[in-house]
């Protein structure tokens, strides 16, 4: 297995420790091969960044949000959505808009996990 594959799988290894509260620190991942350290080191942090960026007060990324509390009643008919219809995904709020695109948070409803969708202006855009 090559280095790039080592890295991948021992990532998998920290996402999972993540998603139950427990993430390793590159050093308890690495502590086989010494070599990679570096790299794990690299990217736990580049997703720590993402995820601080994406999770501002938002429900644990295990969890789908239910609905907020005096906002949604079963005899009120929802309001249409100012964003796209994404299959897949549920969008929960614009991050950005520049002169080409627009940048969505979003859950991932296969994964249950929050991502972010970057998306070319056109149409009803």
């Amino acid at each position: 297995m090559g280095a790039d594959a080592r890295v991948e799988a021992l990532m998998l290894h920290w996402e999972e420790g993540q998603a139950n509260g427990q993430p390793p620190t590159a050093e308890e991942l690495c502590r086989d091969c010494p070599e990679l350290r570096e790299e794990v080191a690299r990217r736990i942090a580049a997703l720590q960044a993402v995820y601080r960026f994406l999770d501002t007060n938002a429900p644990s990324l295990n969890t789908k949000p239910g609905p907020w509390p005096d906002t949604v009643s079963k005899d009120s008919a929802a309001p249409p959505s100012p964003w796209p219809d994404v299959p897949g995904h549920e969008i929960l709020d614009e991050l950005g808009r520049g002169g080409m695109g627009v940048v969505y948070k979003a859950r991932h409803l296969a994964l249950n996990r929050v991502v972010a969708l970057k998306m070319i202006l056109s149409g009803a855009h």
